[in-house]
């Protein structure tokens, strides 16, 4: 399989630089974009088609809910895997409606984020352990 491209969202710089060096150093993945609000996340998604798009949840301009809603809106093939530090019912509902792929809280990334990217390429969609917990409820 060739490398997946990704683009990172997320306003806390060393949040992205992390997730950055981190999947960049793995063959499998390739960042080709990077965005610090979701305003830019999406021109960013327009302009280069990524494979996934790895977005935090709570960014300025737009949110990474919305930010899928906009890709799921104009039918963009990109999938879309959220970071959240809580997610509530409500908001996870509405993650489950707009039929995102990845759904991940923050704490748990640096463990989760390869097998999600994993599941995620592979074409399935991967909840959280503890946000499968939070699901279930």
């Amino acid at each position: 399989m060739s490398s997946t491209s990704l683009l990172l969202a997320d306003d806390h710089p060393v949040f992205l630089l992390g997730m950055h060096t981190l999947l960049s150093s793995q063959p499998a993945y390739t960042v080709i974009a990077q965005a610090e609000n979701g305003q830019i996340a999406i021109e960013q998604i327009r302009k280069h088609s990524p494979d996934i798009a790895v977005l935090d949840i709570d960014m300025p301009y737009l949110t990474g809910i919305e930010v899928a809603e906009k890709i799921r809106e104009e039918k963009l093939s990109t999938r879309i895997v959220i970071l959240s530090y809580y997610w509530d019912e409500k908001t996870l509902q509405t993650a489950r409606d707009l039929q995102v792929e990845g759904i991940l809280l923050k704490q748990s990334a640096l463990e989760e984020i390869t097998p999600c990217l994993e599941q995620v390429r592979a074409g399935h969609q991967y909840i959280g352990k503890n946000c499968f917990e939070l699901s279930r409820g």
